[in-house]
């Protein structure tokens, strides 16, 4: 345990907790446990640190991914809101939000093809690149392709 407790207080990254690191810790030393061979010659120590080493770098890696940046550093949501069964927002703010997504759809139609609108809609309702692929009648390069060419474009637009 204190082999983990220092292997996690050494990695720091925003959205996982130093308790996350010593977590994935514990599941490599059982992971060693489960599949340690003494026939291999290493010894127990050395292969239980190489698999805590592991887990723990791999979390680590997976949480400092920027498609994680969202989850890692937006602010959660008052829970109070919804315990309360009162609306949200006011009127006011539901009119805005409103105009805002019609602005927004408007300026998707403006600037995407028919065909980078179609692709995005089914990506965007779950379907994997080779479901889009089947409904659309094409390839999957062309979905991915399709896919990047409309993240371009709205990013830059």
């Amino acid at each position: 345990m204190p082999y983990i407790q220092k292997k996690s207080g050494v990695l720091r990254v925003s959205g996982l907790d130093p308790d996350d690191l010593i977590q994935e810790g514990l599941i490599g030393l059982f992971s060693a446990l489960k599949t340690y061979d003494e026939d291999r010659g290493t010894l127990f120590t050395s292969y239980a640190r190489s698999c805590i080493d592991n887990r723990i770098t791999s979390a680590w890696r997976q949480a400092a991914r920027k498609k994680n940046i969202p989850l890692n550093e937006y602010l959660p949501l008052d829970e109070g809101e919804y315990e309360t069964g009162e609306p949200m927002s006011s009127p006011e703010e539901l009119a805005i939000a409103a105009e805002g997504y019609e602005m927004l759809t408007r300026r998707i139609e403006q600037m995407l093809s028919q065909f980078e609108r179609n692709v995005l809609n089914l990506h965007m309702e779950g379907y994997d690149y080779k479901s889009v692929a089947i409904q659309l009648g094409t390839t999957v390069k062309s979905v991915d392709n399709a896919l990047q060419r409309a993240r371009n474009k709205l990013k830059s637009g």
